[in-house]
């Protein structure tokens, strides 16, 4: 990823996701990810949202029955849940997608500029720790 795409990302942690609660008991995190399929793309698009009202108001949009939001506060629980949805064929990761008058709105980049953009995060955040319990 160039820096120019990196600095599009602008959020910041932590984020939430939608997940399927009985399968997210059953099979963890990546398993249960609620995906859905969006006219901008074709693939699969794993929501994410970077507050939590958000989530809520997709979970009001698309059904909340059996479904709730999941809290991701480091960057580790992105990157593990992100690889992992990855390497099952999800393309595309959704930021703060909701609904306007029929349309999907919000942000959908490709999950493998979302995973590097998490890994500099985490190393940013590393580095900061390490500062800081030298201070």
């Amino acid at each position: 990823m160039d820096d120019e795409a990196y600095q599009k990302i602008s959020a910041e942690f932590p984020f939430w996701t939608v997940v399927d609660k009985e399968k997210c008991e059953q099979l963890g995190l990546a398993k249960s990810v609620v995906r859905f399929t969006c006219i901008q793309r074709e693939s699969p698009v794993c929501p994410l949202f970077t507050d939590d009202d958000l989530a809520q108001r997709f979970l009001e949009t698309y059904g909340s029955t059996g479904r709730v939001s999941v809290c991701l506060a480091e960057p580790p629980e992105l990157l593990g849940l992100l690889t992992e949805i990855q390497a099952a064929g999800c393309k595309y990761v959704g930021f703060d997608i909701s609904t306007i008058g029929g349309h999907s709105t919000g942000d959908i980049p490709e999950i493998g500029e979302v995973l590097e953009w998490v890994r500099r995060k985490a190393a940013e955040t590393e580095a900061d720790d390490e500062w800081e319990a030298m201070g």
